[in-house]
């Protein structure tokens, strides 16, 4: 019962019917048994990888977004939020989603397809990156949901109009344009629009267009891009940076540590690849797929030469890139955990505005919602924006605006009718 993975691997091993093509001959109830072992393989495997502890964490982070988003919903009156798919499945259970991330790997292994060192390297590797990924992007969306939740509470969800909200970019950019994820107005009147990791490419067809879009597969992408008033599309692919300057970045931090850490960036410096080089990888990846399912040896396509340079660059250096970059009116970084001071004073000498220590706590999040509305805007056309103005009363929110104007047509309903009667 408490035998390691390698003890697990060594006695399936030994059951194993290995044929010269790599195809797993086994009865109907040897596969039965066989996959109930290989589930057992996959969550020690797993174990050996986190600590119990760090899925743990996991689950009260996850329980933490759910009760977010079930305030927001009906603070908000939202029908409901959309998930990535990968964020879905994590949110649904982490360890059975990081067992999933091994899945393929485990059948490989056992298939003869791939050697233990090469399991042990490609797993872990998907083990981590899955549990770290999905971490950064519980907390961001928290941080999102929250914010949204302190600027609409006294105001309403201006885009979508159907009561939902997009937490990711799926399919949003085949008509060659990058919308918003969000659009909020505030009690003011003003409104304030949010793209979460933006850029990304839009849709293309050829090499001419893969080449005037390349920079959006390599650009910067902070959390959230911030624009003052209804924004619906940010675009811009012949200027560079491609989209319209932001008034706000947001930037999150979920980590303890995040500032002792680096990254690769694969920078706008690469050169743009064509679309016969895009079609040879895809084909590529096509061919050793179909030839690894049919037992055969991997068929090897011509080596494309690598020119794709990546820059490593510290992450606490890389928010100040993302102001250098988009020169935002504003850059705002949100972090979980408390910064050393030393670190704070060189992030604040960057000229970025920092919250730290936020927690899981929304209150404190609502000093930076009032900063954010200040760079709201009211729609020259917006109709509760000019009868504000009009009866001096910009304090008023929408929604007591909208109910008080209902009872004044009921009030004034005959002389509303005339007047209407008379209005070409």
């Amino acid at each position: 019962m408490n035998d390691s993975w390698l003890d697990v691997y060594e006695d399936l091993r030994k059951q194993l019917k290995i044929g010269e093509r790599h195809i797993l001959k086994m009865s109907k109830i040897e596969q039965q048994v066989f996959l109930k072992q290989t589930d057992v393989f996959r969550e020690k495997f797993l174990y050996s990888v986190v600590r119990p502890e760090a899925i743990k964490e996991a689950e009260e982070w996850v329980e933490n977004l759910g009760s977010k988003v079930e305030e927001v919903k009906e603070v908000l009156k939202l029908k409901g939020l959309t998930f990535t798919r990968e964020l879905k499945s994590f949110l649904d259970d982490p360890r059975e989603h990081l067992k999933k991330k091994i899945f393929v790997y485990t059948f490989d292994l056992f298939a003869g397809n791939i050697t233990l060192d090469e399991f042990l390297s490609k797993a872990s590797a998907a083990i981590r990156t899955s549990l770290r990924t999905n971490m950064r992007t519980i907390y961001q969306t928290w941080v999102f949901l929250s914010l949204v939740e302190h600027l609409a509470r006294e105001g309403r969800i201006v885009y979508p109009e159907h009561g939902y909200i997009y937490l990711e970019r799926n399919a949003r950019q085949k008509v060659r344009i990058i919308p918003p994820n969000c659009i909020v107005e505030t009690k003011s009147g003003g409104r304030l629009s949010f793209f979460i990791e933006a850029p990304r490419p839009v849709a293309w067809e050829d090499s001419g267009d893969l080449r005037k879009i390349w920079k959006l597969y390599v650009c910067l992408r902070p959390d959230f891009l911030v624009y003052g008033g209804s924004v619906m599309n940010i675009l811009e692919l012949d200027k560079m940076p491609p989209v319209k300057r932001p008034n706000v970045i947001i930037e999150c931090k979920e980590l303890e540590d995040w500032y002792r850490r680096a990254r690769d960036l694969r920078g706008w410096w690469s050169r743009a690849m064509s679309a016969e080089e895009w079609r040879l990888l895809w084909l590529k990846g096509l061919f050793e797929g179909l030839g690894e399912a049919m037992g055969l040896k991997k068929m090897r396509l011509e080596e494309r030469e690598e020119s794709r340079k990546s820059w490593r660059v510290k992450e606490y250096r890389l928010v100040q890139m993302y102001k250098s970059f988009y020169k935002p009116d504003e850059m705002i970084l949100i972090t979980r955990t408390q910064l050393p001071s030393a670190v704070r004073s060189e992030i604040e000498d960057m000229g970025l505005v920092v919250y730290e220590d936020i927690g899981f706590s929304s209150d404190k999040l609502a000093e930076v919602a009032e900063r954010l509305s200040k760079f709201s805007k009211v729609e020259g056309g917006d109709f509760f924006a000019q009868v504000k103005k009009i009866l001096g009363v910009e304090d008023v929110t929408c929604s007591v605006l909208s109910t008080s104007l209902l009872e004044l047509v009921r009030r004034h309903r005959e002389e509303l009718l005339e007047l209407l009667r008379h209005t070409k």
